[in-house]
């Protein structure tokens, strides 16, 4: 196995980011985003995991309250190179 980078931060969207009625009303509000200490990666969804032991629901977890879930939701990964 070859090392591509070194992981800085987890997170996970609690809710959605975008606010407003329509396209043009539209704002980005990175709110929602939270750091977490792990990740579990589940059939069901991402799940961040706390340094306190908690459990946050990512919002494409098909159990969180406002899932934005479509079953083919994809996992971001960024890479930073020096």
């Amino acid at each position: 196995m070859q090392k591509i980078g070194t992981i800085s931060k987890l997170q996970i969207q609690t809710d959605r980011m975008k606010r407003g009625r329509s396209s043009l009303e539209q704002v980005y509000d990175p709110a929602p985003l939270r750091e977490v200490a792990a990740l579990q990666l589940l059939p069901r969804g991402v799940v961040g995991l706390t340094e306190d032991g908690g459990r946050l629901l990512d919002v494409h977890h098909v159990g969180n309250p406002n899932s934005r879930y479509r079953g083919n939701n994809g996992l971001s990964i960024n890479i930073l190179t020096a």
